[in-house]
């Protein structure tokens, strides 16, 4: 069915994670928004108008890596009981990053979806500039980074930590998997004000580049993905869609801790 199709080739995961190269523009250090510890945002995931399961955004508390002082993003998906009977979904991603946000530092991601299993590991040598990607101690050749960059996740948190974006602007920065390493664009094409959970949230409607994108994004010539953050210092993202062959995905923002 089309719904099965749906998650084989995209994946709960890969819709809630927000497009594999998401990319922005360099930060202004100075101006950046803190980002708070102990930030939860929960949201109901859809295909169509069938409910497919639940994900969570988290801050946790700051940690070390390799003696330097990292900032700690976590995002968690799984499917509910109906999507469970054909296709279970269970994934987690932590991502770590300097408190700067100059760059990414250590990446995992354990990935269970149907029979599809995946133990992600991105170990980032700065010093060499390299990045090496590993799943289930399977060890791939290394890929060369730029002067920085971000795994899938942290870097939408470095989105939300610039403190002033425009309308109609493009942004840019480097990204990797751990596989390949892509500089991509984004753009902000408007201001809207949307209903979501019986409120209204002021936000800047963000659509990624999709060239990039593998899957059902690549087969569908007039693919989309839209991304809805607030206009306020924390820069929330409220609601997130996509468009593809098989129909429309969703995930709106349930509730929010603080």
């Amino acid at each position: 069915m089309f719904l099965s199709s749906y998650f084989t080739r995209t994946s709960l995961f890969t819709f809630v994670l927000l497009p594999l190269f998401f990319l922005l523009a360099p930060l202004d250090r100075a101006e950046a928004t803190e980002l708070k510890v102990g930030e939860r945002l929960t949201y109901d995931l859809r295909w169509e108008f069938i409910s497919a399961g639940q994900a969570s955004l988290e801050i946790l508390p700051d940690t070390d890596i390799k003696g330097k002082s990292a900032k700690h993003f976590r995002l968690s998906a799984k499917s509910n009981q109906f999507i469970d009977w054909f296709y279970k979904v269970r994934d987690r991603i932590d991502s770590y990053v300097a408190k700067d946000f100059s760059r990414t530092l250590y990446y995992t991601q354990d990935q269970q979806e149907g029979s599809f299993r995946r133990n992600i590991q991105l170990l980032f040598d700065w010093a060499r500039k390299e990045v090496q990607f590993i799943n289930f101690n399977k060890k791939a050749k290394p890929v060369g980074l730029m002067e920085t960059a971000f795994d899938p996740l942290g870097i939408m948190y470095a989105f939300r930590a610039i403190e002033k974006i425009e309308v109609g602007k493009a942004y840019e920065l480097p990204v990797t998997d751990g596989r390949k390493m892509v500089m991509g664009h984004v753009e902000v094409l408007r201001k809207e004000t949307i209903r979501v959970g019986g409120r209204e949230y002021s936000c800047y409607v963000v659509v990624p580049e999709l060239k990039h994108i593998g899957g059902v994004f690549k087969k569908s010539p007039k693919a989309k993905i839209e991304i809805w953050f607030t206009d306020d210092e924390r820069r929330i993202p409220v609601r997130l869609k996509s468009k593809v062959v098989v129909g429309s995905f969703m995930g709106d923002l349930q509730s929010q801790k603080p």
